[in-house]
This record gives structure tokens, C-alpha cells and sequence, in this order.
């Protein structure tokens, strides 16, 4: 039991890390402000409710829900359309399924990891443990380039770091975990999954977090044409399981978005470029230093279980991830984790007393948790001051309830960019923007907004923006207030009226 002291904490600091800001913001509700459930990344955040909401209505279809058009849709983010079921099935708020998954999600990816590890470091047994800190708690030196205005890829890529997958959303370390399980099957002599488990999670995975397929099939390629070299075998019944279901359903989810012209439109405009080369490594340091140590090492035990695939991991990561493609970032997924084992790799084979290696793994791992501190840190002061970015005050709170209460399914609303992000969030009703990706024309339909109510629209324009459209609501509250005053709102009937917000509804729209 005492051996197991290390690992056992590591696991209650990580899992209270990704937990305690959110049950301490969600506490700060109820004082005239209702907490809108994220503390990371807001705005996707949202759009995964939004997927929700449309599980919760019984759809399997996905369809864009920050777009005024909603095209005949495809069988897209069906996790999170499942999630929405499941809240259905179970009468729980979609907040809260949200949050179960992501912790849930967290702790298989903790399992997944442990026993990814506990084969890499079978020779050295109290490094595992160490290896496990130092992915799970840690990241870059992005705390050190903030104190000169720098916003490194730690802050921000949550995909890229285990601590901050499961701090954003439940898919990034549920995916994870598929990954971790599926490497460490590789390595196994015996005991291994049956084919159709391997299948199975293939399926999952290409369902769950599309670019995690991709990066396994790399690793597994490359680690398969190794061995062919090698030995003159090619081991390839096993990959085949595993990518034929996820390959198939690669294929189906590529070939709905190009044949819809509105999941085109909005498959276009999702662009996530890498960060620069500079920016990359600032977010990776200090362990990225110690894993070019550790590269060699792993090279020279390049027979014993998981090295090989810790040499294969980094270098095509990084291929991946700089490869002309209009969404680089996503290989960025878990690419802290083979950094970190072989960080910790390096530090158990310096040539120097093990009481120093030791020194050296603390130093690597405090110096790797400042970034994360400030990120939670900075989520509970965001909480107590009630950032608007994360909170509604309760009369908004309130209109956003009565609308999707009254409206019909599908309606569209107008409203500011901030309402707009919420509205699909907590109704099944559409806007005409919410999303910088998820909104078709999403720079042009915002302008308009902004002239709208603005009152750069006269009347007859106004009037002809919201019949092609087909407004039925238009929300006016404190954010729409801000961009200024429209006077065609006066020729609306109010439908719905509290101190802050006033809802009006277009008859003439209505079915």
C-alpha cells in the first residue's frame, strides 16, 4: 500500500483538479447570476450542448444549430447526441450528464494511462508512477512566456494535454483512453483483446475523436512496417480489426460533409492551424528537453515493450501536425504524453546518482504545474467575479428558460453573438449566429447582426432581413442593447417581458 501512496494522490489531485472549479462555480449561481457551466473554452463548450439538445429531442441526424438553414443533416458528433438521450432517459439536467461523461471520461483515460505505463516502465517500476504525475498534472513553461504577454499552446490546445482534456470536455479523454488501451493491447503477448473488441473500439474511436484514429494508424502502421523489416512477418489481422469499422465510419462522416453543401460550407470555414514552431515548443518545455534524452535511450531498449512506440509517436506527431492540412491542431492530440514518458525516461537513465535523477524528476515536474495552477486559478477568480463569459444574470436566465419553453422546435431567433451561443445550448431552437465555425457565412451573418441592431437597417431593410431569414423571435437584452438601438423593434409585438430582457415575435412568421 505504501508504494501505492504516490499514485493514489496523483489521482486525487488530478481528479480534483478537473472537478472542484466547476462544483465552486457552480456554487456562486443563485445570487442573480446563473453559472453557464464552463470554465474552459466556453464557446465549444456550448456548441457540445447544442449537439445535446438535439439528442434530448429524440434526433440521431445532426444538423447545425447556429445556422439559419438545417439542410437534411447526417449522423455526425453522435456522442454527444447520444449524451443528449441518455439526459432524456434519465431526467438530468444536460449540464449535468455533460459533466458526469467528462468526469467519468476522466478517470478511464487515468486507467488507460496507469496500464500504458505500467508496461513502457515494467523495468522501472517507481518511474511509471513519476511518468504518471508529470503527464496527468503537468505541461509547459506557457506560465512563464504569459509574464511577457506570450499564449502558448498549454493555455489553450486542451487536446494536446491530459489535465486539460479532462478539465474542457468529456470526448478528448475518452478518446484518449481508447488510445491508451488500444497501445497497450499492441504491446501485449497474451491476453490480448478479441478481434471484435478491437473493432469495437475502432468504431468508438472514429465516432468519439476522429483525428485519434488517424494517429493510431500512423503509430500502428509505422510500428508494423518495423517490424516487417525486421522479422520478414507482417503482423496484420489485428490492425485490420480495429481500423475497418473506424475506417468505415471515416469514410461515411467525410463523405456527408462534402455531399451537404451546408456541412461543406461549415467544414470550410473550420480552420485550426498549428501553432508556431515557437509556440509549440514553449508550450512542451521543460520536458521536451529531457525527451531528447530520453529519445536515445528509448532507441538503445528499443526492444523492450512500448519504446518503440514512444520513438515512433513524437517525430510523426509533429509531421502530422506542420503537414499543409486545414486542421493541423487536432494531431496535436496527447502529444504530451510521449513527451512526458520519455522526459521521465531520460531522467531514470542519466548517468548520475539515482538520489539526483530524482531531484531532477521533482524539479521537471513542479517547474511543468504552474501552467495549469494559473488555469485553475484563473477559472475560480473568473467565477467569483462573474465573468459574463461564463454567467447569465437571472433574468436573462429566465428569458432564455420562457423561449424554450414557448417557442416551436426549430424556430430561429435573432440575437446578439452572446445570447446566440446559447440559445441552441439551451433549447432546440436555431439562430442566425452563435459560432465562429458552426455558423455558415459566419463573419458576414454577424455584421448583419451588428447592423441590425445597430439601427444601420431602416425599416424596409429591417424588415426584408428578418422575412428572408425567417425570424420568428427577436431577443433584446443587455448585450443586444449594447451595440446600440433599432427602431424597427418598435413596430414588434412583445411577447415576453422581464427588467432586462424584452422578447418579440414575428407573426408573420409563424406557422
Amino acid at each position: 500500500m505504501k508504494r501505492h501512496i504516490g499514485l493514489i494522490l496523483t489521482c486525487v489531485i488530478f481528479l480534483s483538479a478537473v472537478t472542484i472549479p466547476y462544483l465552486a462555480a457552480s456554487s456562486q449561481s443563485g445570487t442573480g447570476y446563473h453559472f453557464l457551466g464552463f470554465l474552459f473554452n466556453p464557446i465549444d463548450g456550448n456548441s457540445y450542448l447544442a449537439k445535446m439538445q438535439q439528442g434530448w429531442q429524440g434526433q440521431w441526424r445532426f444538423t447545425l444549430p447556429y445556422t439559419a438553414e438545417a439542410g437534411d443533416g447526417a449522423y455526425l458528433f453522435l456522442f454527444y447526441i447520444l449524451l443528449g438521450h441518455i439526459s432524456r432517459l434519465f431526467h438530468l439536467p444536460i449540464i449535468v450528464t455533460f459533466h458526469i461523461a467528462r468526469i467519468l471520461s476522466s478517470v478511464a483515460m487515468l486507467a488507460a494511462l496507469w496500464a500504458w505505463l505500467k508496461i513502457l516502465f515494467a523495468d522501472r517500476p517507481c518511474w511509471a508512477q513519476r511518468a504518471l504525475t508529470l503527464i496527468v498534472l503537468g505541461s509547459g513553461l506557457g506560465w512563464l512566456a504569459a509574464l511577457w504577454g506570450g499564449f502558448t499552446p498549454d493555455f489553450w490546445v486542451a487536446e494536446a494535454y491530459p489535465f486539460l482534456s479532462a478539465y474542457a470536455n468529456p470526448h478528448f479523454p475518452l478518446g484518449l483512453a481508447i488510445l491508451f488501451w488500444v497501445l497497450t493491447d499492441i504491446e501485449r503477448t497474451q491476453d490480448q483483446l478479441p478481434w471484435i473488441v478491437l473493432f469495437l473500439l475502432g468504431c468508438a474511436l472514429s465516432v468519439i475523436l476522429q483525428f485519434g484514429l488517424v494517429i493510431l494508424a500512423v503509430i500502428w502502421s509505422a510500428l508494423t512496417l518495423w517490424r516487417l523489416l525486421e522479422t520478414h512477418q507482417l503482423a496484420w489481422r489485428r490492425p485490420l480489426a480495429f481500423f475497418s469499422g473506424g475506417a468505415f465510419l471515416l469514410l461515411y462522416q467525410f463523405y456527408a460533409i462534402r455531399s451537404d453543401p451546408i456541412l461543406s460550407g461549415w467544414d470550410a470555414q473550420n480552420l485550426t492551424p498549428a501553432p508556431s514552431v515557437l509556440n509549440l515548443l514553449l508550450g512542451l518545455l521543460p520536458a521536451f528537453l529531457f525527451a531528447l534524452m530520453g529519445i536515445r535511450t528509448a532507441w538503445t531498449e528499443r526492444n523492450l515493450p512500448g519504446r518503440r512506440q514512444l520513438i515512433l509517436w513524437l517525430p510523426l506527431a509533429v509531421i502530422l501536425i506542420y503537414f499543409p492540412f486545414n486542421l493541423q491542431r487536432r494531431f496535436m492530440l496527447g502529444l504530451f504524453v510521449p513527451i512526458g514518458a520519455l522526459a521521465v525516461l531520460g531522467c531514470a537513465a542519466l548517468p548520475v546518482k539515482r538520489s539526483l535523477a530524482r531531484v531532477l524528476m521533482t524539479a521537471l515536474t513542479v517547474l511543468s504545474l504552474f501552467t495549469n495552477l494559473i488555469i485553475v486559478w484563473g477559472g475560480l477568480s473568473a467565477a467569483r467575479q462573474h465573468n459574463p463569459a461564463l454567467f447569465i444574470n437571472a433574468n436573462e436566465a429566465d428569458a432564455l428558460e420562457w423561449l424554450s419553453q414557448n417557442a416551436s422546435s426549430g424556430d430561429i431567433v435573432l440575437a446578439s453573438p452572446e445570447i446566440g451561443l446559447l440559445i441552441p445550448a439551451h433549447s432546440n431552437l436555431r439562430v442566425l449566429y452563435g459560432h465562429p465555425f458552426e455558423t455558415l457565412n459566419a463573419s458576414l451573418e454577424e455584421q448583419d447582426i451588428y447592423n441590425f441592431y445597430a439601427g444601420q437597417m431602416n425599416l424596409e431593410q429591417a424588415q426584408s432581413y428578418l422575412s428572408e431569414h425567417h425570424v420568428a423571435w427577436v431577443y433584446w437584452g443587455p448585450h443586444e442593447k449594447a451595440l446600440g438601438s433599432s427602431a424597427f423593434l418598435n413596430t414588434l409585438s412583445v411577447a415576453y417581458l422581464n427588467p432586462m430582457v424584452t422578447i418579440y415575435q414575428i407573426v408573420d412568421t409563424m406557422p
